[in-house]
């Protein structure tokens, strides 16, 4: 007698783990009162898309303060 060995196909299935993406958002905190700080921000508005916030240095400090704390 001879013995049949008989083979199970075992299929493994593999979990993919979906990440979701997470929104951002491009926003440029410049110098209000100055060249540069207009037209860095004006740069960076070309280049990437976004908001510019315009600021003095006395309001920097709340402005970005308030950007941490924007949930939206």
């Amino acid at each position: 007698m001879s013995a049949k060995s008989s083979r199970k196909t075992i299929s493994q299935k593999t979990l993919t783990k979906v990440k979701k993406q997470q929104r951002t958002k491009i926003i440029c905190v410049s110098h209000k009162e100055d060249a540069d700080g207009i037209s860095s921000a004006a740069l960076i508005k070309q280049a990437f898309g976004g908001d510019s916030v315009l600021v003095d240095y006395p309001g920097m400090v709340d402005a970005l303060e308030l950007l941490r704390n924007d949930k939206n």
